[in-house]
């Protein structure tokens, strides 16, 4: 993306809808690329910076990408 990352662009999404309150607030999954699984304070940091509800590393199981949509939208297994 060449002016935002994808956890400034949830962040954007995730703020303007909390101040807008007539719209409903959106889940945010990242698929990311990068993995920050050995330094979990700046793991930590970066999902609680981007607001996401969720995310997970490429490359990763289709079956836990459902499940992990699936528990987002309150879905039953």
């Amino acid at each position: 993306m060449p002016k935002e990352n994808g956890y400034q662009v949830a962040r954007r999404i995730k703020t303007a809808c909390r101040a807008c309150r007539t719209l409903r607030e959106p889940k945010i999954m990242l698929l990311t690329a990068r993995d920050l699984s050995h330094d979990p304070t700046r793991e930590n940091t970066m999902h609680m910076f981007s607001l996401a509800d969720t995310y997970m590393y490429k490359p990763f199981v289709v079956e836990e990408l459902l499940g992990k949509v699936r528990s987002l939208l309150n879905l039953p297994n």
